[in-house]
């Protein structure tokens, strides 16, 4: 299966959050910078500067990847997309949490596909299955609900 990035990652906002941290740190020639970064991630500079590409090809980072650059550089992982919490999907909650739908799956003690399911809103979480989600990605159990509702449609 192929893997899929982040529901509305936005590059802009991770170069202003590299900047930001530049900035708050009083940082010393050559910190902070795209090479910095990339070398603390273990990335090429390369891949971390299509990250930050706004025009042309960008890539997406992975959920666990957004995850590491977020608490790199001291922000939320939702502040690198355009999702907020109150918009979010289980999906969203999910990337945020840098999981993989297998992980959540072995956290719910249900098959991938069972979970990927649940995730489309094709099946219904129980009250267990909602309080371990919400532990899992470390959210409330009422942002899960509402979540997992607009899967729903």
């Amino acid at each position: 299966m192929a893997k899929r990035g982040v529901r509305g990652y936005d590059p802009e906002a991770l170069r202003r959050a590299r900047e930001t941290k530049r900035e708050r740190t009083g940082a010393k020639p050559g910190e902070w910078t795209q090479e910095h970064v990339a070398e603390l991630m273990g990335v090429a500079r390369t891949n971390y500067m299509a990250w930050e590409r706004t025009e042309g090809t960008t890539r997406t980072p992975t959920p666990a990847t957004i995850k590491r650059l977020a608490e790199l550089l001291d922000v939320t992982p939702e502040e690198l997309t355009t999702v907020t919490p109150d918009e979010a999907t289980l999906a969203d909650l999910r990337s945020w949490a840098g999981l993989t739908q297998a992980d959540v799956a072995a956290g719910l003690a249900v098959s991938r596909p069972t979970y990927a399911m649940i995730e489309r809103g094709e099946r219904e979480l129980t009250r267990d299955q909602v309080r371990r989600f919400a532990h899992l990605v470390g959210r409330s159990q009422k942002l899960v609900d509402q979540a997992h509702r607009r899967g729903r449609g």
